[in-house]
Order: structure tokens, then sequence, then C-alpha cells
């Protein structure tokens, strides 16, 4: 699962996918378009409810910072299990 949003030049991704292991991931991304400045932080988490609730506290933080969804709210913003037996989608910015 994927979500993608944009303020101006910054944009901030966040992904959600399920390791080898059976963990569970939660990936940040954040930079600038214009420049070089940026950075990512995982997050390994071994309950996927946990998951769900991380990527869904992130998704209202940035929501309330000013950023605006990329792609179609309907592709994430229901957190539910059925969305992460999905194939992994690569989104593009």
């Amino acid at each position: 699962m994927t979500a993608v949003w944009r303020k101006q030049e910054h944009y901030f991704i966040v992904r959600l996918s399920q390791d080898l292991f059976g963990d569970w991931v939660v990936i940040r991304s954040w930079g600038n378009l214009n420049n070089n400045l940026g950075g990512c932080k995982q997050d390994v988490i071994s309950c996927q409810q946990k998951a769900l609730s991380l990527f869904d506290s992130i998704s209202q933080r940035q929501l309330k910072r000013g950023y605006s969804p990329s792609i179609p709210p309907t592709q994430y913003s229901k957190l539910n299990t059925s969305a992460l037996n999905t194939s992994y989608q690569n989104t593009t910015i």
C-alpha cells in the first residue's frame, strides 16, 4: 500500500508492505523536487494492526500539515486487510 502527498515542491511518500520474515515495514520518504534534500525512515513492526495504525496516523499528520494527496484517496483512505492482499504497486511522483 502506498500513499503520496505533495505541498508545492515538497513530497512525502509512505509505503506499507510485508517482508519475507512476516514483519510489516512502514517506509517514509520525503524531499524537495528542486534539490537533493530529503530523507527516509523505515519502521519494522511485528503486528499488522499496529502497522496499519501507524500508516493511518502518518496519513492524518500529512493532511494536517497542508499536504494534498497526489494519488486518488480511494486507493489508500480505507485501511483494511483486503487492501494489503493486493500486489505491491509502484507510484511515481
